[in-house]
């Protein structure tokens, strides 16, 4: 392992590409080459939420209000999170 570089471990069948925390630190969103984006809470105990798309996704960003911005090889995809 390179210094700085870590590993991620999950159940994600392709490699973590991008992994980012609501403003509201409850949530925390990433983004896989295995084509799927999942939301879970901050403890990391529970997945709230799994999407796939039609491609690799390489970037995850949520914004101010809790909407999330996952880009990937295919286009650019929004969440809203519904509780």
């Amino acid at each position: 392992m390179e210094p700085g570089h870590g590993h991620l471990h999950t159940d994600r069948t392709g490699p973590v590409r991008s992994v980012a925390i609501s403003a509201s630190g409850t949530r925390i969103a990433s983004a896989s080459h295995d084509m799927t984006v999942r939301i879970r809470d901050a403890t990391g105990q529970r997945t709230l939420a799994l999407a796939r798309a039609e491609a690799g996704l390489l970037s995850c960003a949520w914004g101010a209000s809790d909407e999330l911005a996952v880009g990937g090889k295919r286009g650019l995809y929004f969440f809203t999170l519904l509780t």
